[in-house]
């Protein structure tokens, strides 16, 4: 199984420092850190979704996300601690299928 994977990914981006991509970006918001990994524990639970990449948006937040390439769809979750978990998927004709915000207690 992924989770512990991308659960030590998820923790490794606390290492980067402010302005880690050269453009001002923020460092890993803790908070962010916190939800996306309990996500992961409970996304991991399932033993449904395949392993997602992990990334940093320039705001600090964690970014997952799924790709189903022969399917030519993604699955992304962007851990913000003021609004929850943004939910994206996309489809092969580029369109949003699913927007959402999941409330997180934190």
């Amino acid at each position: 199984m992924w989770t512990k994977e991308v659960c030590d990914s998820i923790t490794g981006l606390l290492s980067l420092k402010e302005n880690w991509n050269s453009y001002g970006s923020y460092k890993a918001d803790v908070k962010s850190v916190n939800m996306a990994i309990d996500y992961v524990h409970m996304l991991g639970a399932m033993n449904v979704f395949p392993k997602p990449s992990v990334s940093l948006t320039p705001g600090g937040h964690v970014f997952l996300c799924w790709n189903w390439e022969a399917d030519a769809k993604e699955l992304s979750i962007e851990f913000c601690p003021e609004k929850g978990a943004l939910v994206n998927f996309w489809d092969s004709n580029g369109y949003v299928d699913y927007d959402c915000i999941i409330k997180m207690e934190i």
